[in-house]
């Protein structure tokens, strides 16, 4: 199964009924943690994120979602949307290089 299967998506994003509907379900966990926003500065804590689903069985860093109560927000610029994914890719280089 994708990581990306709609039935996991449709999991991570199921909101309560009623007066709310961007209120989710879903917890943070070994395999789900949410950030508010998404920050440069911020790149090697998600990094160290990233590695601790790595080791174990893989997870969700999802941005724009804020926390108690747990609502998707979105993203307040277009920081995460601009950001270069070779940059990303050499930072994480920087960070946990290879031996």
């Amino acid at each position: 199964m994708s990581v990306f299967d709609e039935n996991n998506i449709n999991k991570l994003f199921k909101c309560y009924e009623g007066d709310d509907p961007y209120k989710l379900v879903s917890r943070e966990s070994t395999t789900l943690e949410f950030k508010e926003s998404f920050s440069i500065s911020a790149l090697a804590k998600y990094a160290k994120t990233m590695v601790s689903f790595a080791n174990r069985d893989g997870g969700y860093l999802i941005f724009g979602v804020k926390d108690n109560p747990r609502k998707v927000v979105g993203l307040k610029d277009n920081t995460f949307e601009e950001y270069d994914d070779e940059k990303f890719v050499e930072k994480l280089n920087e960070y946990f290089p290879q031996k």
